[in-house]
């Protein structure tokens, strides 16, 4: 899959509205998804190489989400974005 001009790894949907990215070049990007468009939220560097999978959960008391990215490696992020 190509999103972000590289090899996507990984993209996890959220909701219907918001995705994430993760792709050989070690970058963690965020998404919004609307008028049939993607458009860049957030664009992180994470330092897990050779990224094989991604896992999100809600973050209950903040309404965010915590994003997993795996490969050689383990990153969590967390990020106030909500829906």
């Amino acid at each position: 899959t190509i999103v972000t001009g590289v090899q996507t790894c990984a993209l996890p949907i959220f909701t219907p509205t918001l995705l994430a990215s993760s792709s050989v070049d070690q970058r963690l990007n965020l998404y919004s998804l609307g008028d049939n468009k993607l458009t860049l939220i957030d664009s992180v560097l994470t330092s897990v190489a050779d990224c094989s999978a991604m896992d999100v959960a809600r973050e209950e008391q903040s309404g965010g989400w915590r994003i997993a990215v795996v490969g050689i490696g383990l990153e969590v992020f967390t990020t106030a974005i909500a829906d």
